[in-house]
């Protein structure tokens, strides 16, 4: 995960000597069987064929880079990193494309069929081994609600295919080459048989080198044909699956509103589609798991709605469907699991194409007017959480380098809203048509009900709610400018604006 941008930036740690891990390795190779595993205490260590690699692969792993990917200890953290410039590195399979965070463990695999490995920051207990398969047939079944989403864009299956023609073009030439080493193999085989009788030695030695350039020809068509049989398979996969969407397409709105045009522009770039992905016991769900909306505040804040970090909060005690009680296990697991088994990452998508990944546990927020329950979910009572107020629907996490052209925000306007002065809101949508997905950017303008006067909220009772609403920004017109005020949720059923203000009073 790149952890370096305009907007998302950290310093990058000091590397430090401290408590070691442990590798098991999930594949077999020539120096680590199936079922091993090896202890690592050092702060940085490298895989890879290459002699200096201290976890060294040996010749039978040819997807294995020299130099494939590096662990780095960083204080009391882990962060995976890809170092080859050919094959990939993936962690719980994604793709790593600079390095990513790691947590007890997750599987790491050098090349997308090579050798499997698991981090782990203690020895495996196989009295754990029990609760852990019912946790992945869990989130097998609770992960369901949305089809795949896979980082290949359409385009990349005419460039398959095109590849395809260039690589059986190449192994036709290797063929031509393999017929000529042959007839050269023939040749040289009689004019040994004169040499032998002559004790020519030297004859001998020049044999056997053509011999070992064969050998290693044989090789480099195993290894072609290998990579086009898993081209094909790829191009299959991409035919069948839906392509995500990358890029943010521009904001149209009606004619009436042009004069908005130019403020709408100010304020954009800092708006955010998030994509929701769930992680339970180490096991990444392949499909992300809902949708909403992020922004980014002038003092370098990111803030989104609560539901888009803790998606299980919506849960429901008295749950009569299977979906519902799919959720309020994953609330149980989450409050009496250790730290980190369930985790909420976010992809993070802006007007400029640019990719970052969020955490949800790094996120500061209000838990004050939670309702806390003991029920027993069939692991036994435990602990459960839910939200009661929306007022506390909102989640916040300061980044450390972010610029300070984010959204202003208006924390004094946001407590003093008017009945009836025009709201302005911009969220993003997602829709998949013809197997593709859409991310649709949306403006809307609606006059504010009166407040509420028990919790000071703003409800909007005739808006429809959709998903990738969670978290948008609310706008009033001001000065010739959109001015923060609050951000668009849904409890209950009920749609509401929680003003801005609200993240400094808690």
């Amino acid at each position: 995960m790149a952890r370096s941008t305009d907007r998302f930036g950290e310093k990058p740690a000091e590397r430090s000597n401290s408590d070691g891990y442990v590798l098991e390795f999930l594949t077999g190779s020539t120096n680590f069987p199936v079922g091993s595993s090896k202890s690592i205490r050092s702060a940085y260590v490298t895989f890879g064929r290459e002699v200096g690699c201290d976890v060294q692969f040996g010749a039978d792993q040819s997807l294995v880079s020299r130099r494939h990917a590096a662990i780095e200890k960083r204080g009391d953290k882990f962060s995976l990193i890809q170092l080859s410039d050919t094959n990939q590195t993936l962690l719980n399979g994604r793709p790593v494309n600079k390095e990513w965070s790691l947590q007890g463990g997750d599987e790491i695999q050098l090349s997308p069929n090579g050798p499997r490995i698991r981090f782990m920051t203690s020895a495996p207990k196989p009295a754990s081994l029990g609760f852990t398969k019912r946790i992945q047939i869990f989130s097998q079944q609770a992960l369901k609600p949305y089809k795949r989403a896979i980082v290949l864009l359409i385009t990349l299956f005419v460039i398959g295919s095109i590849t395809v023609f260039f690589v059986v073009k190449g192994m036709r030439k290797d063929n031509a080459k393999l017929a000529n080493a042959y007839a050269e193999i023939n040749r040289q085989s009689e004019e040994q048989q004169l040499a032998l009788r002559r004790g020519d030695s030297l004859f001998v030695a020049n044999q056997k080198a053509t011999v070992e350039k064969l050998a290693e020809s044989n090789r480099e068509r195993e290894k072609i044909a290998r990579e086009l049989k898993d081209l094909k398979m790829n191009i299959r996969k991409l035919q069948q699956k839906p392509v995500p969407a990358s890029v943010i397409p521009a904001l149209t709105i009606s004619r009436d509103a042009q004069p908005l045009l130019k403020m709408i522009d100010d304020v954009k770039n800092d708006i955010y589609f998030l994509r929701i992905y769930l992680t339970i016991n180490g096991q990444l769900n392949r499909e992300d798991i809902g949708s909403g909306t992020g922004i980014m505040l002038s003092d370098g804040r990111f803030v989104t709605s609560r539901q888009c970090v803790q998606p299980w909060i919506y849960a429901d005690v008295n749950a009569n469907d299977k979906i519902k009680e799919q959720w309020l296990l994953i609330n149980w697991l989450y409050n009496n699991s250790p730290k980190g088994d369930v985790r909420i990452d976010l992809e993070v998508l802006g007007t400029d194409g640019k990719k970052n990944y969020l955490t949800g546990d790094k996120f500061t927020l209000n838990q004050n007017h939670d309702l806390v329950y003991n029920i027993d979910v069939g692991y036994g009572r435990g602990k459960v959480q839910l939200m009661s107020d929306a007022s506390t629907d909102w989640a916040v996490l300061k980044i450390d380098g972010a610029s300070a052209d984010g959204l202003e925000a208006g924390f004094r306007e946001s407590q003093e809203l008017a009945p009836n002065v025009p709201l302005h809101f911009i969220s993003y949508t997602k829709e998949i048509r013809d197997g593709k997905e859409q991310i649709l950017p949306s403006h809307l303008e609606i006059p504010a009900p009166a407040r509420d006067a028990m919790d000071g909220l703003v409800k909007l009772p005739k808006f429809t709610f959709k998903e990738g609403n969670s978290g948008s920004p609310v706008f009033v017109q001001k000065d010739n400018r959109l001015l923060l005020v609050g951000l668009l949720t849904e409890l209950n059923k009920k749609v509401v604006v929680v003003p801005i203000h609200a993240l400094n009073n808690d």
